[in-house]
């Protein structure tokens, strides 16, 4: 990292942590090469870095200011303009690439400057420090607002204390952080509703003793340090099952049952196939899966023990990827609207608050 980035890091530092009030005289750029042992040229690109991300200001014939980052630079009526977007999203499987090709297309076509900036869950092992070092950078850098993935790995306590670094930071999709984050955007998949969707029609279908599954629970470790929720959205998206179970006078937890694993491997796949045939053997016949591919681990377990899909059992997948096409019968799934998630970022961006929610209705993708 170029030293005058050191230098920005440390003063950015101070200043969101508030050990530099706002309104406090800095020094000037003599000064600061002196303290920092730098050249003049490199003390005024770090102030130039600190007035760009609006935690200094400089006034004319008085110098430089820590400036009150909770006062709206911009007219009300001005367009905020946002210039560097830095992508924090996964592009792990064919739903999170649809949407982040669809986005980027969507933000080079409105003159943004968008930027990826890796995984959202890559920092999840990084310790509250090197992730609040590793978001300052991205201020550096120029990034100006977030696009992140709010997943269970996400640092949300580092970003808390140095958010004022930062024009604008928008969750897409999920939001499982423990803090409110007032002062962020969140556009976001509505899950309650896609488990009632998913529910609904399986009743519909005269099935009615249900099996969710999941994903792991965040790991108690990551979620303290990082300020993870312990409900996580796929828990939305039980809510929404036992909502319909309820509305049904079913007692979800009676007759049926909750399955937590991982995305099937070579190493975990016979545990979740031996799991699904056990509940099956219980007589659970309506499955709700976390998504679709979880979905394939059910067929796979119906084809192991000679039941047929649709007959003996239903499933709902999620998420509406290529593999529900795929599979015979054609897997019902439920489609989470991206293109409209895409429209919500962008309304997001164009807008002036820093503090809506926005929930993308889903759809259900019925296949026999």
């Amino acid at each position: 990292m170029a030293k005058y980035q050191d230098v920005y890091l440390e003063i950015a530092e101070k200043i969101v942590n508030g050990e530099l009030a706002a309104g406090t005289r800095m020094p000037s750029g003599v000064e600061l090469a002196r303290q920092y042992d730098i050249s003049y040229i490199t003390a005024r690109k770090v102030y130039e870095l600190l007035c760009r991300n609006r935690l200094v200001e400089s006034r004319p014939r008085q110098g430089f200011f820590v400036h009150d980052t909770d006062q709206e630079l911009f007219c009300p009526e001005q367009k905020l303009q946002l210039g560097k977007v830095g992508l924090l999203l996964s592009m792990t499987d064919s739903v999170y690439c649809d949407f982040y090709n669809q986005l980027l297309l969507r933000l080079l076509s409105e003159g943004h400057a968008p930027v990826s900036l890796g995984y959202s869950w890559m920092m999840k092992n990084y310790s509250h420090d090197q992730a609040k070092a590793l978001l300052l950078s991205y201020a550096g850098s120029g990034v100006e607002t977030l696009i992140i993935r709010g997943d269970g790995h996400f640092p949300y306590k580092a970003l808390w204390e140095v958010r004022k670094a930062f024009r604008k930071i928008i969750f897409v999709m999920f939001y499982s952080g423990d803090i409110p984050f007032d002062g962020a955007d969140k556009v976001l998949f509505d899950m309650r509703c896609a488990g009632q969707l998913a529910a609904e029609y399986l009743l519909e279908n005269c099935f009615n003793k249900f099996v969710f599954i999941t994903q792991e629970p965040a790991g108690e470790e990551i979620r303290r340090k990082h300020g993870v929720c312990s409900k996580l959205f796929d828990l939305d998206m039980l809510d929404g099952v036992e909502d319909v179970c309820n509305k049904n006078n079913i007692n979800f937890y009676n007759s049926g049952r909750i399955i937590a694993k991982n995305m099937p491997s070579a190493n975990t796949g016979y545990d979740l196939r031996k799991n699904i045939i056990e509940a099956i053997e219980s007589n659970c016949n309506a499955f709700v899966c976390m998504n679709d591919i979880r979905a394939l681990a059910v067929y796979q377990a119906a084809t192991e023990i000679g039941i047929k899909i649709g007959k003996d059992i239903g499933v709902v997948g999620n998420f509406n990827t290529p593999l529900g096409e795929n599979l015979s019968p054609g897997l019902t799934t439920i489609d989470l609207n991206i293109s409209l998630l895409v429209e919500g970022v962008a309304s997001a961006l164009a807008g002036n608050s820093n503090n809506s929610t926005i929930y993308i209705q889903p759809k259900i993708i019925k296949r026999k």
